[in-house]
């Protein structure tokens, strides 16, 4: 009697039966709490629909087809119509596609409980227990890839204008909002920056790029103790992103004369690969000011020595 529901699961759910949870708990409750196809098992049904469905269908024209998994062997007998891409669900609103197959892996939870996830024009779901596994898009709107485009250019009030255009199509688009709010930041529009972080942050709270950005603009107002505490709260939803250590590096240096703790920030960042030179710069800065620092409490006999 126990190995009913169990074995009914194998069955009903092939070939996704590892997705499986104890059966007090079940896949509802796991959905938005533990990784569902952490194994990119539905990427061949997926695959396969686009191909029945879409491909088959089509008058011949090239598709790009991202995934944030690997496609590229299912669509190996149709490389002169399809060009398999692969794709970050939370950077596809900067590369160009025409498809998306996203797979229920590595999704904010936030997301996935509020029914953000799956996202808009979604055309097909492969589901577990009725729980969504799989999601496969249409991309209807390339504002936000536009807007991406003409951001890399530097050419921030065209950015604005397409990347306004992509939030008015869909207000969940976490990508496009982030780069609004950047742009907006770039022509020091910092409250129109701080609004689009702000509605960004709210279909996605933990956002650490979104706080990383929000620290930075109220770094540039001046901001200093509002600044840090953002920064400090991206470390704790993520500790090692890097880029808020450098920042954190950055205000106890220039705004708190604490060489110390900057110092130590700075190394963080440094540490977990922050690529930036500014870092270096940074780092050489506050070893010389503690260098020198520390000269200064030397007496005058043995500063003379040093001197020469």
């Amino acid at each position: 009697c126990l190995f009913f529901h169990p074995i009914k699961h194998i069955i009903v759910n092939h070939p996704y039966q590892y997705i499986y949870y104890n059966e007090l708990y079940g896949s509802k409750k796991a959905f938005g709490k533990y990784e569902m196809d952490y194994y990119y098992h539905s990427t061949k049904e997926a695959s396969e629909w686009l191909i029945d469905n879409i491909i088959n269908k089509h008058n011949g024209e090239k598709l790009i087809i991202g995934c944030n998994g690997v496609i590229d062997y299912f669509f190996r007998h149709h490389k002169e119509v399809v060009t398999p891409k692969y794709i970050r669900y939370y950077d596809r609103g900067n590369d160009d596609w025409d498809y998306l197959i996203v797979c229920n892996s590595y999704l904010n939870p936030f997301q996935l409980q509020k029914n953000i996830w799956p996202p808009k024009n979604t055309v097909h779901t492969i589901k577990v227990n009725n729980q969504p596994v799989c999601a496969i898009v249409k991309r209807e709107d390339k504002n936000d890839y536009l807007g991406f485009k003409a951001m890399m250019a530097g050419k921030q009030v065209d950015a604005i204008n397409y990347l306004e255009k992509a939030v008015k199509f869909d207000k969940n688009n976490e990508v496009a909002l982030l780069n609004l709010a950047w742009n907006y930041n770039e022509i020091r529009s910092y409250e129109k920056a701080l609004k689009n972080i702000r509605q960004c942050l709210n279909i996605y709270p933990n956002y650490e790029k979104a706080l990383d950005l929000a620290g930075r603009v109220y770094l540039q107002k001046n901001e200093i103790a509002t600044a840090t505490s953002i920064f400090e709260k991206a470390i704790k939803i993520n500790y090692k992103f890097s880029s808020a250590y450098y920042y954190l590096a950055y205000i106890q240096f220039y705004k708190l004369k604490n060489n110390e703790l900057a110092l130590r920030y700075v190394k963080d960042a440094i540490g977990l690969g922050y690529k930036n030179n500014q870092a270096r710069t940074l780092l050489n800065n506050i070893q010389g000011a503690m260098k020198k620092q520390n000269t200064n409490k030397l007496p005058n006999r043995q500063k003379q020595s040093i001197r020469f």
